[in-house]
């Protein structure tokens, strides 16, 4: 320690004549050897700052030399300190910058991408009482309707209840044919005709038949009836002679057969089906048939279009006769139902025209059918292609908007009451419009109609 001796290190900086000498002292008890690496900083960094000070005593005439001097004094300490050098701008303002950068994107994105107006319509209504008859038509160029037929049957066994003094002639039908010559033949009224098994039966009326031809021989077919009462005339298919020919030429070139058995005849007492069985059979099975195309009627239904069923417009037949004749021993009754399904716009258009005052072909639209009731007035055998309705109760007629032609008509338009207005001048169908864009700031219409909504609904 004693070797140690007092040092000092002088720092000259001459300016004016003036001598500044900044003397730094170590500390004699301790040695060189054991400063720390810390206490060296801090010392060279003093040395540092005392040299800045002095450069900056007389500013106004330092030269280019002393202010080189003092920044690369400055860069010496920043490295030996380990400092990096001042950066121009803050991270303040560089957080500032990017934030400033999304809300503007964000701005953009908002006004551009996710524009979109809302058009909230309430359309002119008219409440009608209609009490009318209207007509609507079914042809190639006007199509107001649709006759849909549901086609059911029912069966019965029906018992014999009747005992019966019956004397009938048998009765049926024969082709008749030529195959003599080419002359055309006529045959009286009650010409015989005799079957293979020996049975009789008489045409009506005089007939001609006509000659044969290269095709074949000429053919007429005519009915006949028996000769006698019998069931034993009710034959089946069967081939007959003319008995008056017999002996000439003729009996060979002409003959007959029949086509379906021959039927009712009968003599004697016989059981037999009673009408009043028959009658209230009929009842029962159109009841059930009724029932039966109740429940078929939802299977027609189409959309846009109102149906009207009534019993009146059913069409029924039966197989009485084939009961009373033998050949069916149940009763059976069929039955065609015609639905007519009438287009709503049809109904709309035709009660406008006749209630609602200054409509002009508009499209129109009835809120809801089931208060409005149709009954047709025409007859079955009419209502092919027009018919005639009956109307009556409540009907709510609205205005129907196209709405394509409306958002087409609001592209790009401005949001002001003129151009809104004006926009809107031609759809005489609309009472009250309000619009609404999205985002507020954005003052005029999308330009993709796709992205203006229309909410059509009452005040």
């Amino acid at each position: 320690m004693n070797d140690i001796k007092k040092s000092s290190r002088n720092l000259k900086y001459n300016e004016g004549g003036v001598s500044r000498i900044p003397i730094v002292r170590t500390n004699v008890n301790r040695s060189v050897n054991s400063v720390s690496v810390r206490d060296h900083k801090n010392i060279l960094n003093r040395k540092v700052e005392a040299f800045e000070e002095s450069s900056y005593e007389d500013e106004e005439e330092q030269s280019v030399e002393s202010f080189y001097n003092r920044n690369s004094a400055r860069n010496i300490r920043n490295k030996v300190l380990n400092k990096k050098p001042r950066k121009k701008f803050s991270s303040t303002f560089k957080v500032i910058s990017a934030v400033l950068t999304s809300l503007l994107i964000l701005f953009l994105l908002t006004s551009y991408v996710f524009n979109n107006a809302t058009i909230e319509i309430v359309p002119k209504i008219f409440n009608i009482k209609p009490t009318t008859n209207l007509d609507f038509y079914n042809s190639s160029s006007t199509e107001d309707y649709q006759i849909v037929e549901i086609k059911k049957e029912a069966t019965k066994q029906i018992e014999k209840s009747e005992v019966k003094k019956t004397n009938t002639k048998a009765y049926g039908s024969i082709t008749i044919y030529n195959n003599f010559n080419e002359n055309n033949q006529k045959l009286v009224k009650n010409t015989r005709f005799e079957s293979t098994n020996g049975k009789v039966f008489r045409i009506s009326d005089s007939i001609v038949v006509p000659g044969k031809t290269q095709a074949g021989p000429g053919s007429i077919t005519v009915k006949v009836t028996a000769d006698s009462f019998g069931s034993n005339y009710n034959i089946a298919l069967s081939k007959f002679k003319i008995p008056g020919f017999k002996g000439s030429a003729r009996y060979d070139g002409f003959y007959a057969e029949s086509k379906i058995n021959m039927i009712g005849g009968s003599a004697g007492e016989s059981s037999n089906y009673s009408t009043t069985d028959i009658d209230s059979t009929d009842m029962i099975l159109r009841s059930e048939i009724r029932e039966l195309i109740k429940k078929d009627i939802p299977s027609v239904y189409k959309k846009d279009y109102s149906i009207i069923y009534e019993p009146s417009l059913i069409q029924y037949s039966n197989n009485k006769d084939g009961l009373l004749s033998g050949t069916s021993d149940k009763y059976t009754v069929f039955a065609n139902a015609r639905v007519i399904l009438i287009k709503d716009e049809s109904i709309a258009k035709s009660l406008s025209k006749k209630y609602v005052t200054g409509y002009d072909k508009e499209s129109v639209m009835v809120s809801d059918f089931s208060k409005l009731k149709m009954t047709v007035s025409s007859s079955t055998e009419d209502i092919k292609n027009k018919i005639s309705v009956n109307f009556s109760g409540d009907a709510e007629v609205i205005m129907k908007i196209d709405e394509a032609k409306l958002k087409e008509n609001l592209i790009n338009k401005q949001n002001t009451k003129e151009e809104f207005v004006a926009a809107l001048s031609r759809f005489t169908e609309i009472k009250q419009a309000v619009p609404k864009i999205f985002p507020p700031w954005i003052k005029t219409f999308p330009k993709n109609p796709n992205k203006i909504e229309i909410i059509t609904k009452k005040e």
